[in-house]
């Protein structure tokens, strides 16, 4: 399990429909990427469901890597929106949105 220390990030909000991701700093002090799944709201929120980016030259854990983010859109120093990506730290909290992003997602690829 890889945790997230300082999970702040922010992207363009113009970037989220390209390849773009999100670097987070793990407790280890190793970089992680993460590449967005899912948006959703929950309880009048903006969250994201990101998964870690693998290196295929890496040996591979059993579990997936997921993170859950709170999406703030602000504007940024240049004018233009900016979501700024907050980590949600509370286990339970994160565990429970993540539970809630799959099931959409599974409930999306049986359309």
């Amino acid at each position: 399990m890889i945790m997230i220390r300082k999970g702040v990030q922010t992207m363009s909000e113009s970037s989220r429909n390209n390849d773009d991701y999100l670097i987070f700093e793990g407790e280890d002090g190793e970089e992680y990427s993460f590449v967005p799944l899912r948006y959703f709201m929950y309880n009048g929120e903006e969250y994201c469901l990101l998964e870690e980016m693998t290196d295929p030259e890496k040996e591979q854990e059993d579990e997936e890597a997921w993170i859950v983010c709170r999406v703030e859109t602000q504007k940024g120093e240049d004018g233009e929106d900016e979501d700024i990506f907050t980590v949600v730290e509370d286990d339970e909290e994160a565990d429970r949105l993540i539970a809630i992003a799959t099931t959409r997602l599974d409930e999306e690829d049986e359309k």
